[in-house]
């Protein structure tokens, strides 16, 4: 029995970060998430690139955003983040009033 693909060939483009190399790839990721933040209603007041740590082939890349905002954007921001494409996930958050 053959199980489907977590990502159908032709979506996965759409799934990952594309750059030439990690540092494009962060980049860009940078761009996807600050226009997720401010979508969402926060004030992106600091956003800093991690290491990137490469596994057979791919990079997986890390960034860590400070944002301002009501916990409705935050909560906005968070669902946008880890159900959107591409594909990202939220390691470690901090929130603070």
């Amino acid at each position: 029995k053959v199980k489907p693909p977590l990502v159908a060939a032709a979506d996965a483009p759409k799934a990952f970060v594309e750059g030439a190399t990690p540092g494009l790839a962060t980049a860009a990721l940078q761009r996807t998430v600050v226009n997720l933040a401010t979508g969402a209603g926060l004030r992106v007041e600091k956003v800093q690139p991690l290491p990137a740590e490469q596994k057979e082939g791919l990079a997986t890349l890390h960034l860590q955003l400070d944002a301002a905002g009501s916990l409705e954007a935050m909560r906005g921001f968070l669902l946008a983040l880890e159900t959107g494409a591409p594909l990202m996930f939220v390691k470690e958050a901090h929130l603070a009033t």
